[in-house]
């Protein structure tokens, strides 16, 4: 599944966070790049992608996982995170190998 698919079936997700999952989606830019050395006070929702898709190395794989329920920050979709930095260090934990 391409990037653009995976993007068009985030918009056409129904269920409970669905709403918030599809304008975020409508947000992201699937070619840009992520600096891991300009980590900036307030995060956007790109900076998050960018991360996502650096540590996981696939766009699909990136989408996946920020769509995705996570135990880590309470069972929420990393995208919808308040704190985006815990986050950021979720994929830095899991860039690492670092698994508590």
């Amino acid at each position: 599944m391409s990037t653009n698919q995976l993007l068009l079936e985030l918009r056409n997700l129904t269920g409970e966070h669905a709403e918030k999952i599809r304008f975020i989606a409508d947000k992201i830019d699937p070619v840009s790049t992520w600096d891991w050395n300009n980590v900036q006070a307030e995060l956007s929702l790109e900076d998050l992608y960018q991360a996502a898709l650096e540590t996981l190395g696939k766009p699909e794989a990136a989408l996946v996982w920020l769509t995705t329920p996570q135990f880590s920050i309470g069972g929420l979709p990393p995208i919808l995170c308040e704190d985006r930095r815990s986050v950021i260090n979720i994929l830095g934990r899991i860039e690492h190998g670092v698994y508590s």
